[in-house]
């Protein structure tokens, strides 16, 4: 049997601890096998431990070089300390742990450039909402929606759909991100990040326009969360749950009604394109 064999059962099961241990066992025995290094760090990354994965990625790296996996679980844990270090200001370490998250997607990206790793699209993705360039990260979400369509990667098109919409929605374009979070939550019903995502875009429209139907639909969202997901919502999630159904409950005002949505949904002139021009293009731009 070999180390596979021994680790997917423990990682099907959610047993990460057992799985490491046996993957640092293999890599210290056979500390020139890809295998050992590589389910270590993968194993460290998905627990978040990001710089204790980066160890076994790099030596996982070295013994294949080709691998497009590896590079883009380097890329993803370097972010991921990136985004640590930006939360704590510490502004100089995160750019260094950036620049080594660039170098790794393009590295993986580099390695067959005619058909690019979808995780390394999304890695690109989350840099350029990093860097604060959403029209970049609306770009490589996109490519990273269609690339795992392609593939058939129905997981990772989930989250670049999820990405892609949150994008599309912090740039002003709420038809299309209203769109795309609808389709997203009748494809995935059971996912409260969708359900969350699109209260909020209700509870912000709610407080622009001050329409009774945003308040409903709001409000059915969050409390599908609360009913029937909440037990498996991150406590990140919740928060916003709470602060939605919060903010919805403080604002008074002169309510509208109206039975034609799409004619409220045109918020600023100078967000949208007009609505017959936004209909006739795909649901995912």
């Amino acid at each position: 049997m070999g180390l596979e064999d021994w680790v997917e059962p423990l990682l099907q099961r959610g047993d990460l601890e057992q799985a490491l241990k046996i993957a640092r066992r293999h890599s210290n025995s056979y500390p020139d096998d890809f295998s050992g290094h590589y389910y270590a760090g993968n194993i460290l990354c998905t627990m978040g431990r990001f710089e204790a994965s980066i160890q076994y990625l790099e030596r996982a790296r070295e013994l294949k070089p080709e691998n497009q996996v590896v590079w883009t679980l380097l890329g993803d844990a370097y972010l991921a300390l990136a985004t640590n270090f930006k939360e704590r200001r510490e502004l100089f370490i995160a750019h260094e742990y950036l620049e080594k998250a660039v170098a790794s997607y393009r590295s993986a990206l580099d390695i067959d450039p005619k058909n690019p790793h979808p995780h390394a699209l999304l890695g690109f993705g989350h840099i350029f909402r990093f860097l604060g360039d959403l029209e970049g990260a609306r770009h490589y979400f996109r490519a990273t929606f269609l690339s795992a369509k392609e593939k058939e990667d129905e997981l990772l098109g989930q989250d670049a759909l999820l990405e892609l919409s949150v994008t599309l929605r912090d740039m002003g374009r709420m038809v299309i991100a209203k769109e795309n979070f609808e389709i997203f939550v009748q494809l995935y019903p059971h996912d409260y990040r969708g359900r969350v995502e699109l209260g909020t875009l209700y509870v912000d429209l709610w407080k622009r326009k001050h329409a009774r139907r945003f308040k409903q639909k709001a409000c059915e969202q969050f409390r599908y969360v609360q009913e029937h997901l909440w037990e498996f919502t991150d406590p990140a999630y919740q928060y916003r749950v709470q602060e939605g159904m919060q903010e919805l409950d403080r604002v008074e005002c002169n309510v509208v009604d109206s039975e034609e949505l799409e004619d409220l949904l045109i918020i600023d002139p100078d967000i949208m394109e007009a609505l017959e021009q936004e209909k006739k293009k795909e649901v995912v731009h």
